[in-house]
């Protein structure tokens, strides 16, 4: 049997983002987390996710990349457990850029096992998406088989990918791995966006702007 340790240490990275920046301010509400380290590229220059963090446990902030070995590994340091946030996650506009889409979010998951592998940090939390499930008739089933799922978009088939990455190196005991297959995420964050159904929803309510529903949403 396996034992560990205390979490008091968790790596987030793309820890500047919607569901990020909420997150970061979370965990300082958890028994035993006493720092957080986050790691973000800036692209979204969501500078204002580190403004007024909570007291009471440290907080280190690195600009970098997950791709990059060294930052990964300078990131790693003294941390007990990982929630890989760093994606892009717009799925509407992964069409255009699904090459992009599969480094980060493919590749990017491959860096962090990796890295998690060279520095000997165990637990790993992947946030996915639901839309790995694709057009389903009935509930969708977190034990579904592989074979019946049908991501529609880059976006969702990189996600996909990526959870057979941390489920692969899981099984292979190279770390302990756990997979989160996350619906629409909606409500207030620091680093909010509003492509996400939603957010937009309201976002135009509250402008006066008209609200569209497709057919096929409705049903």
């Amino acid at each position: 049997m396996e034992v560990y340790t205390v979490i008091k240490h968790i790596l987030v990275t793309g820890g500047l983002g919607h569901i990020g920046s909420a997150l970061i301010r979370h965990v300082s509400e958890l028994a035993n987390v006493e720092r957080v380290t986050i790691l973000d590229n800036l692209l979204t220059q969501r500078y204002a996710s580190l403004f007024h963090l909570p007291s009471g446990i440290d907080y280190t902030f690195i600009e970098g990349d997950v791709m990059t070995s060294a930052h990964m590994d300078c990131a790693l340091e003294g941390v007990d457990a990982v929630v890989h946030l760093a994606a892009i996650t717009d799925a509407e506009g992964s069409f255009d850029k699904s090459e992009d889409v599969n480094k980060i979010n493919l590749d990017g998951t491959k860096s962090v096992i990796d890295a998690c592998l060279r520095n000997s940090v165990r637990r790993l939390i992947f946030p996915s998406t639901t839309s790995v499930y694709g057009p389903i008739s009935g509930i969708a089933l977190e034990d579904s088989h592989r074979s019946d799922l049908q991501p529609q978009s880059p976006y969702a088939v990189s996600k996909l990918a990526a959870e057979d990455q941390v489920l692969i190196a899981t099984q292979q005991s190279v770390i302990d791995g756990v997979v989160l297959r996350l619906g629409t995420i909606f409500g207030p964050s620091i680093g909010m966006r509003f492509h996400t159904a939603v957010n937009k929803f309201i976002y135009h309510s509250v402008i006066g702007r008209p609200l569209t529903v497709w057919e096929d949403a409705v049903d």
